[in-house]
Parts: C-alpha cells; sequence; structure tokens
C-alpha cells in the first residue's frame, strides 16, 4: 500500500472517530443523581436497565438494557424517545465458529459522575457447553440527553492457554453485533420493500475500506487484517407491515445505529471484519437474521489479545 493512501484512510478513520470520542463518558460529567440503575430478575435471565435523569426533566429516559441469560450477555441500546425504538444488540463475548455463547457473567453496574461501569468476563466460548480461556471487558457507558446518543468506552481483553495456530477450532470472533435486515417485505405504507432494524453497514480498517450490502454479499468476509477496526451499523425505520404477513401488528419505530470500533494495544491482536446475513429469514421480523463479527484469523501466533473500545449508539431519527 502506498504511504499517501495508507495516510488518507487513518485520517478518515481519525475524523470518524472524533464524534464517537466527542460523546464519551468524562467529557461533560453528569451529577451523579442524574444516573440510575434497576435490575430485574426472572427464570430467563438478569437484566440490567440503565437510565439517565436530564435536569429539565422529572422521567429519567432508559438509554441501555443489558441482558444476562444463561451465560450470553447482551447490550441494547435505546437512544431516542421512541418507545419501541429497540433494535441491534451486541454480544461482547468472544466465541469460536458454530460456539453456543456461554460461560459470560457481568457485575452489578457501578453509578458515578461520568456514567455506570460495568464488567463483563467469563470463557472464549467453544462448542455447545465448554469455554476454553478467559476474556474481561470494562466498560462505561454515558447518555447525552441532547444529542440522542447512547456512548461507552472501554479495556477488552482476551487469554487464550495456546495459540490459535495450536487450539485449531478457526477464527476467533471477538464479539457479535446481531440486527434484523428485512428484505422486499410488506410495508405499512401498501408498498414493498426492505426494511428492519438496520439498512447496511459501513466499516474500515488501516488499508480497506467496506460498504457492505446484506442482498448482494450475505456472506461476507473481506480479505485483510487491521490494529483497528471501525463499524458503522446505520439504523432503519422500521415500517414492516406484520399484519399482512399473518401475525399481530406492531408500530413502526425508528431503530437506532450502533457504532463500534477497537484499537488494537500490540501488533499481534490484527482484527478483520465478517458479517452474515441469512436469507431463509429475511421476512421474519423477530430473527437476528443479521451477525457481524469482528474477528481474530486462525493463523494469528499469539494467545493475548488487547483492545480499547468505543461503543456508539444514536436516534436514526435524527440521523
Amino acid at each position: 500500500m502506498k504511504a499517501e493512501s495508507f495516510d488518507k484512510k487513518l485520517l478518515l478513520f481519525i475524523f470518524a472517530l472524533i464524534p464517537l470520542l466527542s460523546v464519551a463518558p468524562g467529557v461533560e460529567a453528569a451529577p451523579k443523581k442524574q444516573y440510575s440503575t434497576t435490575k430485574l430478575s426472572s427464570p430467563a435471565g438478569t437484566e440490567y436497565w440503565l437510565y439517565f435523569k436530564p435536569d429539565n426533566s422529572s422521567t429519567p429516559h432508559h438509554f441501555l438494557s443489558v441482558i444476562a441469560s444463561d451465560g450470553s450477555i447482551s447490550i441494547r441500546p435505546h437512544p431516542g424517545d421512541d418507545p419501541n425504538g429497540w433494535g441491534t444488540s451486541w454480544y461482547p463475548q468472544p466465541f469460536f465458529p458454530g460456539a453456543v455463547l456461554r460461560s459470560a457473567k457481568v457485575s452489578n453496574p457501578v453509578v458515578n459522575q461520568k456514567g455506570i461501569t460495568l464488567k463483563v468476563s467469563g470463557t472464549v466460548s467453544n462448542g455447545d457447553n465448554k469455554g476454553v480461556g478467559k476474556f474481561s471487558l470494562d466498560i462505561i457507558f454515558a447518555y447525552d440527553n441532547n444529542k440522542k446518543i447512547t456512548s461507552g468506552t472501554g479495556n477488552y481483553s482476551i487469554k487464550l492457554p495456546k495459540s490459535l495456530v495450536d487450539l485449531g477450532a478457526g477464527d476467533l470472533n471477538i464479539s457479535k453485533i446481531a440486527s434484523n435486515f428485512l428484505h422486499n417485505v410488506p410495508l405499512l405504507s401498501g408498498d414493498m420493500g426492505n426494511t428492519g432494524d438496520m439498512s447496511n453497514v459501513f466499516s474500515f480498517t488501516s488499508d480497506a475500506i467496506h460498504s457492505w450490502d446484506p442482498i448482494v454479499n450475505p456472506s461476507y468476509f473481506p480479505q485483510g487484517e487491521s490494529y483497528f477496526l471501525f463499524v458503522d451499523v446505520q439504523g432503519q425505520y422500521n415500517n414492516v407491515d406484520t399484519a399482512v404477513q399473518g401475525y399481530e401488528p406492531i408500530a413502526a419505530a425508528y431503530k437506532p445505529g450502533v457504532k463500534l470500533t477497537y484499537v488494537s494495544k500490540n501488533l499481534d491482536s490484527r482484527i478483520a471484519f465478517g458479517a452474515i446475513y441469512d436469507t431463509t429469514k429475511s421476512g421474519e421480523f423477530w430473527q437476528d437474521n443479521v451477525g457481524i463479527t469482528p474477528l481474530i484469523l486462525q493463523n494469528s501466533p499469539a494467545r493475548k489479545f488487547d483492545f480499547s473500545i468505543v461503543f456508539e449508539s444514536a436516534d436514526s431519527q435524527r440521523q
């Protein structure tokens, strides 16, 4: 790659990262009383609801949920005011291909002036019910009520007993972004079209820029690794007509986008982009038929991987 081309793409990355960092926790600290949490437990698992209470409101805004169920952890942002504005989820735990997500746990959230801190830890899921090595994520979430943005910054570490080459378990998925994309479905407007919780995905690394269209490339694993990866899952106005499909009607809603950035702390932690769209479920509004998986290729000789993480979710109605 020419140095000029690399510098240009790196500059684009920095400019893309600036809006994320500008709303990251710590820039505008809020009084402690403005953040709060609620814990809900049921046989299905535990949920932590994260709230922010604006100065001019008596009602706190539920801006994020963390769901722990049978060793699986999902993070669901809700930056906007639409009561049905829940959509794309982030599963921040590592796993090998074909694994069932298990053996992860989340600590009770800790409220402070900068936001709400979470700690997620466990083993790297491998197979149906076993794990290998260990991982940890420390992240603090905050909310910007004026911009309707949920943000987070943190540190992520994975330690394996052997290198990926020696383990022979395949590529290491360092997390998963799960979403829903509906193709050629009935819309509330009376037309047929595409909708769902997301539209398309933009990403780039130090040497490549990608725009993923799930219809054109249902299985998308471009070549190339980088010390950083930026992923932008763009939100969508979901106006599928489920009544026409034969189901109970659901209200149209603005679904939030999700941006996720991984920056490696060492040269061995090089990341690639991967994404899959399950076309057999392209009309099923309740399915997570999209899986976006930042990954480390199986030929990596490393056993330890460390990253800085920036997370952002914005109200798609304002985009």
